[in-house]
This record gives C-alpha cells, sequence and structure tokens, in this order.
C-alpha cells in the first residue's frame, strides 16, 4: 500500500532543507576523493586532460561545461582547464598530480596540487605530453553537417578526432569515460544530498504548478509558475527546458514550445527538473487541467502508475534495465496495449548531467535512476475509446539503487489521484 505523505511536509522540508545557490560549490575532500579514485585507474604512462568548452561570441543561453570538468573541478566557467596524472611525471614538479587551470582566485580552489593560469596551459601540455602514451580526454560529440554548396556531408566529429590524432601521433587518445563512467554513476552521499536537493526544489515547483493551474492559462504561465518556485527556492536553473504539454501536446515527448492555451478538459504533462549546484532532478507528473480526473482518464492513469510502481518493486542490484522495461510493457500489454503505446525507454542514469553515465545495463547499488513510464493514445486513434484518444500520460520519479532494493528520492511529490486532486483543490491566493 502506498503512503501518501501531506502536502505540507514536502513544502515546509523545501523551504528548510534548501539554501539559495547560484554558483557551483563542491566540497575540498569530495573533489579531492575524486582525484584519488580516478588515479587509481591510471597506469604509469596515462594521464586525463580536461578542457572547457570555448565561449562563442556573445552568450545567448546559460554557459555549460562537460559534465567529467565539472565533476574533477567544481568549476562550471569557461575559461578552466584540468590535468591529473601520476606522482613523478612532471620532472620539475614530482610530487603534483592534478593542476587546475582557471583565470579565477586560487584562494577559491584548494583541492588542486597547484593553481596556474589558464594562459600556461598549452606551455604546461607541451612540457609533459611526451611523460604519456594514453591521453583520456573529452571527445567531441557526435555531430553529422551537410554542406548543401557542394551537396556532401560528413560526420565533423570524426574529422575533429582524425586531426586530433594527427596532431598527436605520440599519444593514443581515448574517452575520458573509460575513467570516469564507473566513478560517476555511484552517487557518494554528498551528490545524494545534491539530487534530493534539486528533487525537493523541483517537487515544490509542480505543487506550486498544480495550484496555480487552471482552464485559460497558457502553458508558458504554467511553466512560470514551476520555474519562479524553482529559482526563488535557491535552484542554480533548470536541469532541461521545462516541458508542459497540455492536450495532444501531452503526446510530444519533448515538447518545449509551452504556448497552448489549456482547456477545461485537458491533461497536461510537466517533465521538469531543478539543477542545484551542479545536480540534476528529472520529475513527470500528468494532472486534469480542471483539478478532477475523468472516469476514462483515472483507469489509463492508474494503468501507468501501476507499471511505475512494478518497475521500482524489482529495482536491485542485478536487475537490468531491459528488465524494468519488459515489467511494464507486460502490464500494458495484459490491457490491451501494445508496445506502440510506449515509444520510449522507461529509465535512465541521473547525475551532473540530466541523463547521466551508466557503464553498462545492470544496475548497481549507489545508482539513481529515472522510472518513467508512459502511454500515448493518438488522437486519430479508432483502436480505442474514443474517451481515450488524445491523451498523454507519464509518470517519473527518481529512485536511488541501494544495497537490497530501492528508495524513491521523490517519493513526496503527489503523485496518486488522490494526492493530486487534494493538492489542486488548495489553489493558491490570486
Amino acid at each position: 500500500m502506498r503512503f501518501v505523505y501531506p502536502i505540507v511536509i514536502l513544502i515546509g522540508m523545501v523551504c528548510a532543507g534548501t539554501s539559495r545557490a547560484q554558483t557551483i560549490s563542491f566540497p575540498d575532500r569530495e573533489i579531492r576523493d575524486r582525484h584519488n579514485h580516478a588515479l587509481r585507474l591510471l597506469n604509469d604512462n596515462s594521464w586525463i586532460v580536461l578542457k572547457a568548452p570555448s565561449t562563442l561570441g556573445e552568450e545567448k543561453v546559460r554557459y555549460q561545461t562537460n559534465a567529467d570538468l565539472l565533476w574533477f573541478t567544481g568549476n562550471d566557467k569557461p575559461k578552466t582547464a584540468f590535468m591529473l596524472f601520476p606522482k613523478g611525471k612532471w620532472d620539475k614538479h614530482p610530487e603534483i598530480t592534478s593542476i587546475l587551470f582557471s583565470d579565477g582566485s586560487p584562494s577559491l580552489f584548494q583541492p588542486f596540487d597547484t593553481i596556474l593560469p589558464i594562459t600556461q596551459f598549452q606551455n604546461i601540455y607541451h612540457q609533459l605530453e611526451q611523460s604519456f602514451s594514453v591521453l583520456y580526454t573529452r571527445l567531441p560529440e557526435p555531430e553529422f553537417v551537410h554542406d548543401w554548396i557542394n551537396n556532401k556531408g560528413q560526420f565533423l566529429h570524426l574529422s575533429m578526432i582524425r586531426a586530433k590524432k594527427e596532431k598527436l601521433k605520440s599519444l593514443s587518445i581515448e574517452p575520458v569515460g573509460v575513467i570516469t563512467t564507473p566513478l560517476r554513476q555511484l552517487k557518494s552521499d554528498y551528490e545524494l544530498e545534491m539530487i534530493r536537493q534539486s528533487i525537493n526544489l523541483t517537487g515544490n515547483g509542480v505543487i506550486s504548478a498544480m495550484q496555480h493551474c487552471s482552464a485559460g492559462m497558457y502553458e508558458y504561465e504554467l511553466q512560470a509558475a514551476f520555474e519562479y518556485a524553482l529559482k526563488s527556492g535557491g535552484a542554480t536553473t533548470t536541469a532541461f527546458p521545462s516541458i508542459v504539454g497540455s492536450g495532444t501536446n501531452g503526446l510530444i515527448l519533448h515538447h518545449e514550445e509551452n504556448g497552448r492555451q489549456m482547456n477545461d478538459g485537458d491533461m497536461v504533462v510537466m517533465d521538469v527538473g531543478a539543477w542545484f549546484n551542479g545536480y540534476s532532478a528529472d520529475i513527470t507528473r500528468t494532472f486534469p487541467v480542471n483539478g478532477k480526473f475523468t472516469e476514462a482518464r483515472k483507469k489509463l492513469y492508474n494503468l501507468v502508475l501501476k507499471a511505475h510502481d512494478k518497475a521500482i518493486e524489482i529495482i536491485k542490484p542485478g536487475v537490468t534495465t531491459d528488465q524494468l522495461q519488459h515489467v511494464v510493457q507486460h502490464i500494458y500489454d495484459s490491457a490491451g496495449f501494445n508496445g506502440r503505446y510506449l515509444p520510449h525507454g522507461i529509465t535512465h542514469p541521473i547525475g551532473i548531467d540530466v541523463h547521466d553515465v551508466m557503464q553498462s545495463n545492470t544496475l548497481a547499488a549507489g545508482m539513481v535512476i529515472t522510472i518513467e513510464p508512459g502511454i500515448y493514445i493518438p488522437a486519430d486513434d479508432t483502436t480505442m475509446p474514443a474517451e481515450y484518444r488524445g491523451v498523454g500520460i507519464r509518470i517519473e520519479d527518481d529512485v536511488l539503487v541501494t544495497p537490497d532494493g530501492s528508495v524513491v528520492l521523490s517519493a513526496l511529490i503527489p503523485v496518486t489521484i488522490d494526492a493530486i486532486e487534494k493538492t489542486m483543490n488548495k489553489k493558491l491566493r490570486k
């Protein structure tokens, strides 16, 4: 049986447990531990070199560094680089294993053996490169470009990798994920606390959106209610563009325009998350715009909730993501909904990235994953009852894998029909 906490507990928990955080700050010990864990995976001839992406002109959106560099340094600024290597490899300073390059104040970055100006990065790199045969770094993301003038296409990232290998002939270049993925996929106590903070902020925002929601509002107004609660509670930003899909927009998995006016009979899918001090939450709730589920929507919603609960029930170390998907699809098949009504995977890891890293599809204690079954019935699907058509429903929670099972970190966010209706009936004073 599911225990539903009074909504006031969540609101109180968020307000009491979240401090304002607009800049990234990781504890020194946390960063040192990460360096030490990575050093144990490096052999004597290998090193890690990471450099922040460049900014191109005036930034129109929030600058975002790469997740591995942020994980190693706690620094999300553009003019940043990092090196990690075994002791004794730098002849001038054999005791040094970690270098942060930055244009910031050294006093802000204590967990490094030395901090140097970013202007010295190339010089130090060339001093050290002959000491190693393997370089672990961030490889370019896959990108296909089409040259319309010559009517030719190419994978740009492959060209960039070839250019790097040609330039660095003495080094074998490997993706840094070989080292960082097995470490990043298992969250430390500190990381779990940051994820909980992000989830708490997200829950507060979802409740605010539910209590603001009414017919005649636009999707972007519901988005604004959510994001206002997020930012005023201390979130750094959103973990990803907020998805608010009402009516048939709820069938679009990554609907981001959020421009439709919501009608009295609509359902609305909110797929949202806070990003707090470098860590993500990813929560989805689906609810009726008018605050009351119809009998037909109750049946669909409870089917998705049943699949959601069953998937969470079997989570434990050793279970695979394929098994989670199978459990959900089996419940759908038994109710007459085949695979085309669930066109996406029902889980992914979360962490610094909202779709974080995972070494294999097998769960291990310390991972944080989502469980997000959905059901999507096209408006023109005449094989389904008319009252089901044009409805999208998705339910998503964030779950910690424990040694003997799991803990739902987002359990306090209203998810049952009763809890949602009670929350929405407590409308905020205008």
